[in-house]
């Protein structure tokens, strides 16, 4: 349940930077991860 959670939070904040709507900074804070980490993802 935890990791569809985590997935889940992912997905989203994924698209709010592919929108524009979220720095991939923040997103990666949100995260736990490292922008450079975070930019793989996307």
């Amino acid at each position: 349940l935890e990791r569809g959670k985590v997935e889940g939070s992912l997905s989203m904040l994924l698209n709010l930077v592919r929108q524009g709507l979220l720095t991939p900074e923040v997103a990666s804070q949100q995260l736990g991860m490292s922008v450079a980490e975070f930019e793989e993802l996307l």
